[in-house]
């Protein structure tokens, strides 16, 4: 199978794809959260990220108020882990070798709400 029908799957989960290079990043569209998936020959490493402007994002919706904060980011990362599910059997399905990497994004991403969360709350 071809990258296009990677791309095709990803898209038809409601995910926004970029291609730079040897790189996809799929976007989420509620917060500045993405996937990178990294090529490399038959090998692919799979990585949870952020924008550099994550930080104040959040902290511009605890000051709204509007939503709980907390349970938007873990319905995001928990919507990324489905997604990974995915990604890692079609590329196993297709002969690559994956890597992924997705807890070491996770923990940086609570540690950023953890500490806005502090902040306002004090």
């Amino acid at each position: 199978m071809s990258i296009q029908s990677l791309v095709d799957m990803i898209v038809s989960k409601g995910y926004q794809v970029q291609g730079v290079g040897n790189k996809l990043r799929i976007l989420h569209h509620l917060l500045p959260i993405y996937l990178d998936i990294v090529f490399s020959g038959n090998k692919v490493v799979v990585k949870l990220s952020f924008d550099n402007n994550l930080r104040e994002f959040i902290e511009d919706l605890v000051l709204s108020g509007s939503e709980d904060v907390g349970d938007l980011v873990e319905d995001v990362i928990g919507e990324f882990n489905e997604l990974t599910a995915s990604l890692y059997k079609w590329f196993k399905d297709n002969g690559f070798e994956i890597n992924i990497k997705l807890k070491d994004g996770e923990l940086d991403i609570r540690e950023l709400l953890e500490d806005i969360l502090e902040l306002t709350e004090g």
